[in-house]
């Protein structure tokens, strides 16, 4: 039985409303609320899979996390949307409000054009390009 593909990633929040308004009106991806249900959640659209934010009472703060990757702890660090286009789909959601760790760099050695953003929770997210061979 091999595996298929990603179902989801689950991202756990203080403020599930909070983080749903963000990733619907910054990011612009189609967001499912749900406060009925325990926990409170959102179902954030993203192609075929998604991710599954929810809700936790806990109050303990998630290990800091830097965008160059290296020096962070280990355990769950990021996710990463492909995009056809990093530096207007970084224009885009720059407009829209959402903060970037820096603007959009290339990385040579992985073929990728790059910009890394923050939700509200401080979780980190990657906009990837894959660049063609030079």
């Amino acid at each position: 039985m091999p595996i298929k593909q990603l179902d989801n990633i689950g991202i756990a929040v203080k403020d599930v409303r909070r983080a749903a308004e963000f990733f619907r009106d910054k990011v612009g991806l189609p967001v499912e609320l749900s406060l009925a249900g325990e926990p409170p959640s959102a179902q954030v659209t993203t192609g075929s899979q998604y991710l599954y934010v929810f809700e936790v009472k806990s109050s303990a703060a998630a290990a800091e996390r830097h965008s160059d990757l290296i020096g962070n702890p280990p355990g769950f660090d990021h996710v990463s949307f492909t995009v056809d286009n990093v530096d207007q789909t970084y224009r885009e959601l720059r407009d829209r409000g959402v903060a970037f760790d820096s603007e959009p760099v290339t990385e040579e050695a992985w073929g990728i054009r790059m910009a890394g953003f923050r939700d509200p929770e401080d979780n980190s997210y990657f906009l990837v390009q894959t660049l063609a061979p030079q």
